[in-house]
């Protein structure tokens, strides 16, 4: 999947298969706001980028009965072929075109755990927030850009998925004068876990509510709070350090003009009160990077730092 806004998918009815999902945007670009460490630095982002789904992108679909989860349903879907707009085709079985109470869908599939036993129990399902991402020159590495999307009334969306960032992503950019290239970064956050396996009620999870609440958070610590009692908030396997590998290396720039840049892809409240970060090259020497300023990362935004000369 490449860089930087927002799609999804929708439906036809066909005689002789299931209905077939395409997409469009809900969000057409990100918001953008600077990073501090120091200071603030001017950050300019085409806005122009967009999410692209390349062909084999996995998304899981549900078709949620709220009254009785026992009768829920899930598939997993895959993209047909690269597209702005793609069409999902089932993996198997897939849903069936009737909705029951809604239709949920979620990016990427390959981080889903469910069974019937465990969406049973009340629709849940569980997602996986990685250890890791890999570096990609110029884009985000596939699977990292976590999406959700809902729609509950077909005679008025038909099956249009309008998909959502549930997260939004740290812009870091790194130049040398030196040669130097990087062989991986990890990024500590100082209060908050930025890893683990989330388990939430699916039919509970409200993409827009649930962008409105982190984006005006701490203001409103409790309604956040409430909203994480209903849709069931679990986390096992949580940790606090995501590391960003860079494969054989990352080449960086050798001015600030030229700056390499790193996309982490980050929960929503991440980085509230700083982080480490330690950079480590392909000749084994380091560089950390802290600061303790609020870094807020929320759901569909870029937090974008001045370059940074690192060696």
């Amino acid at each position: 999947m490449g860089v930087v806004a927002l799609l999804a998918t929708s439906c036809n009815k066909n005689k002789t298969q299931s209905m077939v999902y395409h997409g469009y945007s809900y969000d057409p670009t990100f918001e953008v706001e600077a990073g501090d460490i120091e200071e603030a630095g001017r950050a300019y982002i085409d806005d122009t980028y967009r999410v692209k789904f390349e062909q084999g992108d996995q998304v899981m679909l549900y078709n949620v009965d709220s009254e009785t989860p026992a009768n829920s349903e899930f598939g997993m879907y895959e993209v047909e072929a690269d597209s702005y707009q793609p069409t999902l085709v089932a993996v198997g079985t897939g849903i069936s075109d009737e909705m029951k109470t809604a239709k949920y869908a979620f990016y990427p599939g390959e981080n889903v755990t469910v069974d019937a036993t465990l969406l049973g129990n009340e629709n849940r399902s569980k997602f996986t927030l990685a250890t890791t991402q890999e570096y990609m020159e110029g884009r985000i590495a596939p699977g990292t850009l976590y999406m959700a999307a809902k729609i509950d009334n077909e005679d008025e969306t038909g099956n249009n998925f309008a998909f959502r960032n549930i997260c939004g992503v740290l812009v870091m950019k790194f130049y040398t004068t030196s040669g130097k290239t990087i062989e991986k970064i990890e990024l500590t956050d100082n209060n908050r876990n930025l890893t683990g396996d989330v388990t939430l009620k699916v039919d509970e999870v409200d993409p827009g509510r649930m962008m409105e609440l982190f984006r005006n958070y701490p203001n409103n610590e409790a309604a956040v709070a409430d909203y994480m009692e209903q849709v069931g908030y679990a986390v096992e396997n949580a940790g606090n350090v995501l590391t960003l590998n860079c494969g054989n290396g990352a080449v960086l720039g050798t001015t600030s003009a030229e700056a390499t840049t790193f996309y982490f892809v980050l929960r929503p409240l991440a980085l509230m009160n700083g982080f480490d970060m330690v950079i480590t090259f392909t000749d084994h020497t380091t560089k950390t990077i802290s600061t303790t300023r609020d870094n807020k990362i929320k759901p569909n935004t870029l937090r974008v730092f001045p370059a940074l000369k690192v060696g």
